[in-house]
């Protein structure tokens, strides 16, 4: 199974005048972890071994920008994909709510 980093972006930015902030986030590198915003998380699902810079950014509703970058290494192998039994997460990750 290929390693899954979640992690909340609020607290790491702030804005003086206390502006709504959005976030974006990328990888130096895509074959071996993306990155991506989903929901208030900051997802970073890795596919390969090998190490990615991770680089979060804060926008604010006036344009103004910051950013930081942090690094990621990944060391296992994702495995091969397998099916769902029934009542699994359906191979996404989610599950729906009893």
């Amino acid at each position: 199974m290929a390693e899954l980093l979640s992690s909340s972006p609020s607290g790491v930015f702030s804005d003086a005048d206390g502006d709504t902030l959005t976030y974006t986030a990328s990888s130096s590198d895509d074959d071996i972890a993306s990155a991506y915003k989903f929901f208030g998380d900051l997802l970073i699902p890795g596919a390969e071994p090998g190490t990615v810079t991770i680089t979060l950014t804060a926008k604010d509703t006036g344009g103004n920008q910051v950013s930081d970058s942090f690094r990621v290494t990944l060391t296992r192998r994702r495995s091969r994909p397998r099916h769902p039994r029934q009542g699994d997460d359906h191979g996404h990750g989610l599950r729906r709510r009893a």
